[in-house]
């Protein structure tokens, strides 16, 4: 009985290591073709020319409206309490 039970486990762990090397090869296939897509959007990012390419904001953008927004709600506070 204690051959058959390791000779069962064996067989169950080659079976299993070979599926885990057959999704490996999957996940290879597919990390391969998604970063030669990702590579192939850049390349055609960079060979845009300055004039085609649309205006972007500043990095920053978000703190103009954030400082005005924060100046309306402390002195609409501050009007209502005097």
């Amino acid at each position: 009985m204690r051959r058959v039970y390791w000779y069962l486990m064996q067989r169950f762990y080659e079976a299993r290591s070979f599926r885990a090397f057959c999704n490996h090869l999957h996940f290879k296939k597919q990390s391969r073709k998604y970063s030669s897509r990702l590579a192939e959007t850049w390349l055609h990012h960079d060979d845009e020319s300055e004039e085609h390419s649309p205006c972007r904001l500043p990095s920053c953008w978000w703190l103009v409206p954030s400082v005005v927004t924060g100046t309306l709600i402390l002195a609409t506070a501050l009007g209502s309490l005097l």
